[in-house]
């Protein structure tokens, strides 16, 4: 009998866009036919042509003809405007060939994947937003990837903006343009400690006294979707120093007596 795989979506992968199916057929006398079942998993109901309303038995497509390769080893692909997915739903797929002598073979394993269309999210957690910092030594955060069957966070990324819209880049120094998405460490949980503008007050390569600064972030989840709705902090870069003075008893004052941190008494004259 034939044998044949199915390779496309890779099983057990997570994907956010499906245009068709695919894999291989090998027969030692030649392959001349391959065809496609595919089901939702919760619902047991196969793709029926149209829609996944066909619960019961499987239903069968011949993929795209003639098949490519050969005369033992071949690949087809299967494409229909009509064959969509659902975001956070689960689907299997099995395959069969057929051969020149009217054996068929099945998947020994069924293929399956998750389809996965929803935005991860992310968020700053330090510098606490509206924080006032002498010196920036990390940045931190948490993302996320909602649903039952979400695919998980794969990475996240953040922005550093200056009050004139420069960004800060990969490679140090400050720079106008599009964002320059920086790299953290961690998922969900990430952080990022290393390539950060250094606080040497300096306006041109680093933080300047006074000046606000925004740092924005985004997620990218294991199917390849990207956050979009950005989220946003702030942090003021502070390092003049306080001052205090005393107005009592006035500075000019004769004939005052006041007591010394010895608690000794001292008389102005």
């Amino acid at each position: 009998a034939p044998g044949v795989l199915v390779s496309v979506p890779a099983p057990g992968s997570f994907q956010k866009s499906v245009t068709g199916l695919g894999g291989t057929a090998s027969g030692t006398f030649g392959v001349v036919a391959a065809s496609i079942a595919v089901q939702e998993l919760v619902s047991g109901y196969w793709w029926n042509g149209s829609t996944f309303t066909a619960p019961g038995t499987k239903q069968w497509y011949t993929v795209n003809l003639p098949l490519v390769g050969g005369p033992v080893n071949y690949t087809f692909t299967y494409t229909s405007a009509t064959l969509t997915f659902q975001d956070n739903y689960q689907y299997i797929i099995d395959a069969r060939a057929e051969d020149t002598a009217g054996n068929t073979g099945n998947l020994g394993i069924l293929a399956s994947f998750t389809y996965d269309t929803t935005e991860p999210a992310s968020n700053v957690t330090a510098p606490v937003a509206g924080t006032f910092l002498n010196n920036l030594t990390a940045i931190s955060g948490a993302a996320s990837d909602p649903n039952g069957n979400a695919s998980g966070v794969f990475k996240t990324e953040i922005t550093i903006q200056k009050p004139n819209n420069d960004y800060w880049q990969t490679g140090g120094g400050w720079a106008g343009g599009a964002p320059a998405w920086l790299p953290t460490t961690g998922a969900p949980g990430w952080t990022k400690t290393t390539s950060l503008p250094p606080s040497n007050n300096n306006n041109a390569t680093g933080l300047f006294d006074g000046a606000r600064y925004t740092i924005g972030t985004r997620a990218v989840d294991v199917a390849g979707s990207t956050q979009t709705a950005i989220l946003f902090s702030t942090f003021t870069f502070d390092v003049t120093l306080p001052w205090a003075w005393i107005n009592q008893p006035p500075g000019s004052a004769a004939g005052v007596t006041v007591y010394d941190r010895n608690a000794a008494l001292t008389e102005l004259v």
